[in-house]
């Protein structure tokens, strides 16, 4: 699930969140915001903060809203196949 927040400057963030109680899964996510942590892109999303609420399952990504088409509305909006984009 995804949840738009802003902080008190008015900036927006995305959250992302994730329940589960498998550990593969929650390394998974961590993996996940190690690696974006790592990059550095003006088109892959800075992420902020990483929370793991193991009482509740819950894992959170905090990060930069992208906003625009989605990938599925994108393709859609294209003309030709994908491999033919390629």
């Amino acid at each position: 699930m995804v949840k738009k927040a802003t902080d008190v400057d008015g900036k927006e963030y995305a959250i992302k969140t994730t329940r589960t109680d498998d550990e593969e899964k929650s390394m998974i996510v961590k993996l996940e915001y190690d690696l974006l942590a790592f990059l550095d892109h003006k088109c892959i999303p800075q992420v902020y903060d990483y929370i793991n609420i193991e009482e509740r399952g819950e894992i959170s990504i905090v990060m930069d809203l992208c906003t625009g088409l989605s990938l599925q509305e994108l393709f859609e909006h294209v003309p030709g196949t994908v491999e033919e984009i390629r």
